[in-house]
């Protein structure tokens, strides 16, 4: 795997953390991250695919080299395999309650009006 593809906000987050950066804030609908020594924060669009330029850019401003996430990325699928082995990583139990009879949701109710 020598090529970046797009990815989702949600994975570029876990590597920023691998990196070493911490979440900062949200300002819009960009995710702030910040990391000792860095000039500037890396900015992230929460957005469903993250374009290349702006993973590009980042990289940059990280100072880490297209080849080293790779090898980040790649590191942490073989991780991944090792802990759903040993049962550390588990899909999440709870569903979406059934709407009730009467009401507008499982649990909201009709606004009240006196009249």
């Amino acid at each position: 795997m020598n090529e970046l593809n797009q990815v989702s906000w949600k994975q570029l987050e876990k590597f920023l953390f691998a990196v070493g950066c911490e979440f900062v804030g949200q300002v819009g609908s960009h995710r702030k991250y910040k990391k000792a020594g860095l000039r500037r924060p890396v900015m992230v669009p929460a957005r469903a695919r993250v374009p290349i330029h702006v993973i590009l850019s980042n990289l940059r401003t990280l100072g880490i080299s297209k080849e080293e996430c790779t090898r980040i990325i790649d590191y942490d699928i073989n991780l991944r395999g090792a802990l759903k082995k040993e049962g550390f990583l588990k899909r999440d139990p709870r569903a979406k309650e059934r709407r009730k009879r009467g009401l507008v949701k499982a649990r909201k109710r009709k606004q009240w009006s006196k009249r």
